[in-house]
């Protein structure tokens, strides 16, 4: 297998959105074995975040806790894959 295989996938990766609004992030590793692990990180403390299914789901956004970069990674014994999502809170 090769780390091509587990490429992430996203819709778009630039979003500019109003304050108090919703978004979800999403990001699929649809194929690979081992399965990819799919995991997020960014924000404006960088931080882990928690998803669920490659989803990552922001709730109530605010332009000092969610605007930033985000990226998603897909990885597993063949290697890793990137995409990076910017967030723009307005």
């Amino acid at each position: 297998m090769n780390a091509s295989s587990i490429e992430p996938s996203s819709e778009s990766s630039f979003h500019i959105l109003p304050e108090h609004s919703h978004i979800v992030f999403h990001c699929l590793a649809p194929r690979g074995r081992p399965t990819p692990k799919v995991s997020w990180s960014g924000g404006p403390q960088h931080s882990s975040l928690s998803s669920h299914d490659g989803k990552l789901t922001i709730k109530d956004a605010s332009i000092s806790r969610h605007g930033g970069n985000y990226s998603c990674v897909a990885e597993n014994l063949a290697g890793s894959k990137r995409v990076e999502f910017t967030l723009i809170v307005t």
